[in-house]
């Protein structure tokens, strides 16, 4: 179990989920204009403007946009950022302490949410285990005990109590 809780514990979360910059889409395109995937891309974005009665855009910036591509360092519309995304690796290709972290998947309303183990209680657990915590407090006498410390101390500042305190009246 403790090896478990230590993989999981230091597991690497990009091994599972990851967030990329890449190139936007005006990063290579001809001229620094809008870059499309495909034909086909482009194509689907023509008619849908044309059903829409909005602007027809145009192919002026190039097809084969590729999103893994670096960001282009002089581009206008980006000044070299690029577009950040979230990538999800193939879960069916984890393996070890990455297999480990993941927990699932869950599909909400706004996507996919994928859903680790917690790599700080993974760590607690293995502290806890090696008892770098001190949970208990021990009430018995034993010399490392800090209630009996704390009455030792106390007990060494204070004015010994007599059982027959001499009265003021006899000292004249």
């Amino acid at each position: 179990m403790l090896r478990r809780w230590w993989d999981i514990a230091t597991a690497n979360a990009a091994d599972v989920i990851q967030y990329r910059h890449g190139a936007c889409r005006y990063c290579y395109g001809l001229g620094h204009l809008y870059q499309w995937r495909s034909p086909r891309e482009f194509d689907e974005a023509v008619a849908e403007a044309e059903l829409k009665k909005h602007c027809v855009p145009t192919c002026d910036g190039g097809f084969d946009y590729d999103h893994t591509l670096s960001p282009h360092p002089r581009c206008p519309e980006c000044s070299g950022q690029g577009v950040g995304r979230v990538q999800a690796n193939d879960t069916e290709q984890l393996s070890g302490s990455a297999l480990l972290l993941y927990n699932g998947v869950k599909a909400t309303k706004d996507g996919l949410e994928i859903k680790p183990r917690d790599r700080d209680k993974a760590l607690e657990n293995v502290a806890r285990h090696l008892g770098m915590f001190n949970d208990k407090v021990r009430l018995q006498g034993g010399a490392e005990n800090p209630l009996s410390l704390l009455i030792r101390q106390i007990q060494g500042s204070a004015m010994p109590v007599v059982a027959n305190p001499p009265d003021d009246e006899d000292e004249e």
